[in-house]
């Protein structure tokens, strides 16, 4: 399936670099599209008391998914990893 690829989300990419979610259903991505037209989280939190279990759950992930998908593309567009490589080579057995 091909990237989804929101408005809003496009809107609020990386550095000028949109990112992209891959693997989404449509059902999700009908989700994501509700969740990119509300505007407050106190709306949000109303929104999703509104949904069943299952749902709330889905919409949660999504959420999470979407903050863990722009981190990634922020770290990648950053591309210095010197100083964590070197931290982390202290711990490595050599």
């Amino acid at each position: 399936m091909s990237g989804y690829r929101s408005k809003k989300l496009i809107a609020n990419n990386v550095n000028g670099k949109p990112f992209q979610l891959h693997g989404v259903t449509k059902y999700e991505k009908k989700m994501l599209d509700t969740i990119w037209g509300i505007e407050t989280k106190q709306e949000l939190q109303e929104w999703q008391e509104t949904l069943s279990d299952e749902d709330a759950q889905l919409a949660e992930s999504l959420i999470t998914l979407v903050l863990l998908e722009h981190f990634d593309s922020f770290i990648e567009q950053e591309g210095d990893y010197e100083l964590a490589k070197e931290v982390i080579s202290k711990f490595t057995l050599h």
